[in-house]
């Protein structure tokens, strides 16, 4: 039920991790209260959410991340140390990231209003970007998610922290890739330095359900012709990502 995608196991990484929660109607999930943030951003479905001290929520999405994306992310942000319960109403598909250290004083519920979205970029490199949780808010697990147009890039030119290598042993990120159209795929290219110290310089074909951790550098994706490919994305950084609007009415974001 609940499946490890990263973690320091099995990629280069130290404080951040993800997993899968797929959930059938009734299904449920307890834990204790781990150390760290406990970030759930769910892909599909409907969860209950039940968290010590604070109560119960319900939190949807109810259209699948490779339909419409008129359908916004919702997300819930744990704090270090609380027992919490998620159960499905009904079956439901959840991305469950933790960063270990992290800190957010309260509990934290975002839904889709409360989500900045950016048109970045023009031409070859326009992509439409929901910021979930971003710079100016003071949890430290960053997160939201990509759309990418047909055969265009995303993730170009690098952020203006990412030309800085010496930040790396306090950056990590990973992306979770989904499609917007049947079979999709697309080429994920990396070249930089992970927060280990291992550095990266390849390209991966990335398909739905994959995942990478990604290097502070380089890290632009395309789809292959007429597919449609998009990603959630979760990080930390001693420097958040930031948007500048351009005479053009288009987002850089730096």
């Amino acid at each position: 039920m609940l499946e490890e995608l990263l973690s320091s196991h099995n990629a280069p990484l130290r404080r951040l991790s993800l997993a899968r929660l797929k959930m059938a109607r009734g299904d449920s999930l307890t834990e204790m209260g781990a150390e760290g943030l406990c970030l759930l951003y769910v892909l599909f479905g409907a969860i209950e959410v039940f968290v010590e001290n604070f109560g119960k929520e319900r939190v949807d999405k109810l259209q699948s991340v490779g339909g419409d994306i008129s359908a916004g992310p919702s997300v819930v942000v744990i704090p270090s140390g609380l027992a919490f319960s998620v159960s499905a109403r009904p079956a439901a598909d959840v991305l469950v990231a933790r960063l270990a250290g992290g800190k957010n004083n309260d509990v934290l519920i975002l839904r889709p209003p409360d989500i900045n979205e950016y048109v970045i970029g023009v031409g070859n490199i326009r992509r439409v970007v929901r910021e979930v949780i971003g710079g100016d808010n003071p949890c430290e697990l960053k997160c939201g998610e990509t759309f990418n147009d047909l055969g265009a890039w995303s993730s170009w030119p690098p952020h203006d922290f990412e030309r800085r290598p010496e930040l790396a042993p306090q950056f990590e990120e990973c992306f979770y890739y989904f499609g917007r159209t049947p079979n999709a795929s697309g080429y994920q290219r990396r070249k930089g330095t992970f927060v280990t110290g291992e550095t990266v310089d390849d390209v991966r074909i990335v398909r739905p359900g994959d995942c990478l951790p990604i290097p502070l550098g380089e890290h632009p994706i395309v789809g292959v012709p007429d597919s449609r490919i998009a990603y959630v994305w979760f990080y930390y950084s001693p420097q958040a990502k930031r948007y500048t609007r351009k005479a053009d009415g288009s987002w850089l974001y730096d």
